[in-house]
């Protein structure tokens, strides 16, 4: 279905629930979950939840109930905002500050509870809670179809890639160092000078280092 609005961040669950009288007529969806580290698996999904309803509202797990293990969230609770918010499918972020689900649809009432296929054949009881609680309020639980992508897990990335919060940590440090920030400034220059985005015969670049301090 076409995009509507953006709705940017929701600072409450009266927000929410403002939200719902304030748009009666428009099927809205509810994704709910960590996002910790944003991957083509999250955005394969959201992707899918956009083309059932004509607002998408993402639930974030604050990070005090991420119960991922040592370590996670890897972003914090800001960080997922607004990474969330700067995909076109996603019309509304809110953090939620429970261990689960079941304010967030109360408080809206979604038409659509949008969960990933791999947990269509789940057990799990706050999955159950969860659709029971959807269906009190007249909606229902939807799961989108992206094959392959339904399995990508930030878990199984970060065990794969050894990536650790510490080293998140020094990632960003590194990048909002004055001497990096002058030197990717410079050399974002220096490529924009040699090869205009008007020309027709792009000049290609080749970076080296050799991984030292």
């Amino acid at each position: 279905m076409s995009r509507k609005l953006k709705i940017e961040e929701i600072g409450g669950y009266s927000d929410l629930s403002k939200l719902r009288t304030g748009y009666p007529t428009e099927i809205i969806g509810l994704c709910h979950g960590c996002f910790d580290d944003l991957h083509e698996g999250h955005i394969t999904h959201l992707e899918a939840a956009k083309k059932e309803v004509d607002i998408l509202i993402v639930s974030i797990t604050s990070d005090k109930y991420v119960n991922k293990g040592e370590g996670r969230p890897l972003n914090d609770e800001h960080a997922r905002l607004i990474a969330l918010l700067n995909i076109d499918d996603v019309d509304g972020v809110f953090i939620n500050h429970d261990s689960n689900a079941l304010p967030v649809i109360r408080a809206l009432h979604p038409d659509f509870y949008i969960k990933g296929e791999d947990y269509q054949k789940s057990d799990d009881y706050m999955l159950e809670q969860e659709k029971i609680e959807t269906e009190r309020y007249g909606g229902r639980i939807f799961f989108t179809e992206t094959g392959e992508m339904s399995k990508i897990h930030t878990t199984d990335l970060i065990q794969k890639n050894n990536i650790t919060k510490e080293y998140i940590d020094v990632i960003t440090k590194t990048l909002k160092n004055p001497t990096t920030e002058l030197f990717i400034s410079r050399l974002v220059d220096c490529m924009e000078s040699a090869s205009p985005a008007s020309s027709s015969n792009p000049t290609t670049f080749h970076i080296l280092g050799n991984g030292g301090h």
